[in-house]
């Protein structure tokens, strides 16, 4: 290899290694600029329940709590019964 082409080949080398430096930076710009942007941004703020909304809410927790009332004492009646069989 003479001299030329080794120089050649260090300049390509160094023009290499300047675009992995360069796409480096451009991902850390971007990760930097995101993980800022996730910390500064503006937080979600919920909009305020009306009243009815509230209700329906309330009404759609009971009646949830009431079907499973209705489950367990069914299940505890076959239960009993259960063991009134076997006895």
């Amino acid at each position: 290899m003479d001299a030329v082409a080794f120089i050649y080949f260090l300049n390509q080398l160094v023009c290499a290694m300047n675009k992995l430096m360069q796409a480096a930076s451009v991902v850390a710009l971007t990760v930097a600029a995101s993980s800022a942007n996730a910390w500064n941004a503006v937080p979600y703020t919920p909009t305020c329940l009306t009243q009815e909304q509230k209700d329906q809410i309330a009404a759609q927790q009971q009646a949830d709590a009431d079907q499973r009332a209705k489950a367990i004492a069914a299940q505890q009646q076959a239960y009993v019964e259960q063991q009134q069989a076997f006895a």
